[in-house]
């Protein structure tokens, strides 16, 4: 959800892993996939976040936000960790992603059958630099599950399934809600 009233411009952008976690690095590189597919916004690769900030990644601390319905994930005393990552990477926009819960629930019922289910929250923030103001708040709770065509699959199938949908979500909400940002692509 982007703040009301608010325009993205098409500028730079950066997608930060929030945790150093698999689940959160893979959804930071489908983000920054989706992005550059869907808007005119120049979006470092991970490879280019990791070149200049050799340390990457790193975790960024989250809080309970103080405003549900305008949720800031970030926890304030990271404003400087978050200052300095945008100076070296000079981008006019950050947006940090994390993933919590990442969950494999199985039901087994009593006649021998059981199914098996995913689900992962989704968290993210959208800063605009210089001013550092959050404009754009993410949160997501994607599920799926086995089904009769997918019964051998491995668990990061399904991991993954949820990442990518999320992170085409993210964009793809991005770009309708900015005009700006899908003209003349």
């Amino acid at each position: 959800m982007i703040e009301s009233g608010y325009q993205v411009k098409p500028s730079s952008m950066a997608v930060l892993a929030g945790d150093t976690g698999e689940a959160d690095m893979r959804l930071a590189e489908f983000l920054t996939a989706e992005l550059q597919e869907q808007t005119r916004c120049n979006v470092l690769s991970q490879a280019q976040i990791r070149k200049r900030v050799p340390k990457y990644p790193m975790t960024i601390e989250t809080e309970t936000p103080e405003n549900p319905k305008k949720p800031v994930w970030i926890a304030p005393k990271e404003n400087g960790k978050l200052d300095a990552l945008r100076k070296k990477l000079q981008v006019d926009y950050l947006f940090v992603v994390w993933t919590f819960n990442l969950q494999r629930t199985i039901v087994h019922s009593y006649g021998g059958g059981s199914s098996t289910n995913y689900s992962v929250t989704v968290l993210g923030n959208l800063i605009d630099y210089p001013s550092r103001s959050v404009v754009s708040f993410t949160e997501m709770y994607p599920s799926t599950g086995k089904g009769l065509l997918t019964l051998f699959k491995k668990d990061s199938y399904f991991v993954e399934k949820m990442l990518k949908g999320s992170a085409a979500s993210i964009a793809s909400s991005l770009a309708r809600t900015n005009p700006v940002l899908t003209a003349q692509k």
